[in-house]
């Protein structure tokens, strides 16, 4: 099933965009499956992307992460990564090579709801920097793109690794478009 993409005008009120939600953690024998949410949605100024994680303690290790290819007719596709340290990369990708790779400033969303303690940050993506990656002016609804969102950490104490659309961890290319979905963009 595709994860809608809203389309707003304005300021992106977050209560009313859909949550997705990652708790799909193929290779996890115990208990630990930290609860990690999503909202993705575009508006004038661009694509925008809500991400968190409740974890009580976050490792430096910790990571979450959206894959998302833009225009699926090309072999390329963003990757922007939050630690827990705080710093965000994003990284511009062609097949399985990097085109680019730069630090980039998120606004952290820290805090404590009543589901726990969480950490993440929103990314705005700017219409300016979709058309030089992607060549992309517009999305409309209906139009769909493909890509994954990520909760991972290779702290052996905090170890795990959850994902939203099925992947196959083992694999030499978790990351890779061959476990990207489908998201679908709608009003």
């Amino acid at each position: 099933m595709a994860y809608p993409i809203t389309i707003v005008d304005g300021r992106p009120q977050l209560d009313s965009l859909p949550v997705g939600k990652i708790v799909n953690y193929p290779l996890e024998k115990r208990d630990y499956r930290p609860f990690a949410q999503f909202r993705l949605c575009v508006n004038e100024e661009g694509l925008h992307l809500y991400l968190w994680a409740f974890e009580l303690e976050v490792s430096p290790k910790s990571v979450q992460r959206v894959c998302l290819n833009l225009c699926p007719g090309q072999r390329k596709h963003l990757d922007l990564a939050l630690f827990g340290n705080g710093s965000a990369r994003l990284s511009i990708w062609e097949g399985d090579r990097v085109l680019e790779e730069q630090p980039v400033e998120v606004h952290p969303l820290c805090g404590e709801d009543l589901q726990g303690v969480y950490w993440g940050g929103q990314y705005l993506l700017p219409w300016g920097e979709i058309r030089r990656i992607f060549g992309r002016d517009q999305f409309q609804q209906g139009d769909t793109v493909r890509g994954n969102l990520y909760k991972t950490c290779d702290d052996e104490a905090y170890f795990h690794q959850g994902c939203f659309f099925p992947v196959d961890f083992q694999s030499i290319d978790p990351y890779g478009e061959r476990f990207f979905g489908e998201f679908a963009f709608t009003r």
